[in-house]
């Protein structure tokens, strides 16, 4: 009983860090996003790559440039 109680709070506890972890990354992203739109208006040589734009479509924060 103890082993399968072990095994349920083990999964539990790694599901929940899968879960918290996910929900953090998919906000640093965004705001990476906010800050590249921040940087695009006070650079005006200021560039994105492909892969910046895509993030931030991802999130419905395009970048303009």
């Amino acid at each position: 009983m103890k082993t399968i109680l072990s095994i349920i709070a083990i999964a539990g506890s790694v599901v929940l860090f899968v879960w918290v972890a996910s929900i953090g990354l998919n906000k640093q992203e965004a705001t990476e996003c906010l800050k590249w739109q921040a940087e695009a208006v006070e650079y005006p040589l200021w560039y994105s790559t492909a892969w910046q734009r895509e993030q931030c479509e991802v999130h419905g924060l395009p970048l303009l440039k």
